[in-house]
């Protein structure tokens, strides 16, 4: 392997170690654990369900954002379009050529 990808390999891996390890990520559900007196096992098994719910609910929202950009990009693409009078495809709406008539 290239070594930038090895450089780029070990940073995600330390970045992504780093992020999970800071207290903000599982602190709030070990001190609810402890104060509702459940068992390290239930309180694991809270711990991966509910970012698997957070996750669930952040995907559609993120696929709505995505199409609402695309749209609004795409308008945008296509008013200018019209403004500009499709000089690149202007050919598109031509009246069609008659057999008799020349092509030019």
């Amino acid at each position: 392997m290239q070594p930038f990808f090895l450089s780029l390999a070990a940073t995600g891996f330390v970045v992504t170690f780093a992020h999970a390890a800071f207290p903000t990520h599982w602190l709030p559900f070990v001190l609810t654990g402890r104060g509702q007196h459940w068992s390290k096992a239930k309180t694991l098994m809270v711990m991966g369900r509910i970012p698997t719910t957070i996750a669930g609910m952040i995907t559609p929202q993120r696929r709505s954002v995505s199409i609402l950009v695309t749209v609004f990009l795409s308008w945008r693409y296509l008013k200018t379009a019209f403004r500009r009078g499709f000089a690149c495809a202007h050919w598109a709406f031509r009246k069609p050529a008659t057999l008799g008539s020349a092509v030019t």
